[in-house]
C-alpha cells in the first residue's frame, strides 16, 4: 500500500504501508478503518513483503 487510507480500505487482513514500514492487522477488511485491529509492527521502510511472508493461524 502507498498510504494509510489504502491500508484501511484494503480487503486484505494484513496490510503494509511500504513508505513508513507500518504493518497492520485489518480486522474488518474493506470496512472503514481497521476494526479492532491496527498497527502491530514497525519494519524498516521499503522492505519488499508479499503474502508468502505470512502464515495466519486461528
Amino acid at each position: 500500500m502507498k498510504t494509510l487510507r489504502q491500508a484501511q480500505r484494503s480487503n486484505a487482513l494484513i496490510t503494509y504501508v511500504r513508505s513508513t514500514g507500518a504493518l497492520y492487522y485489518n480486522q474488518n477488511k474493506s470496512g472503514g478503518g481497521f476494526g479492532t485491529g491496527g498497527q502491530f509492527a514497525a519494519l524498516e521502510s521499503g522492505v519488499a513483503l508479499t503474502s508468502r511472508h505470512f502464515a495466519l493461524q486461528s
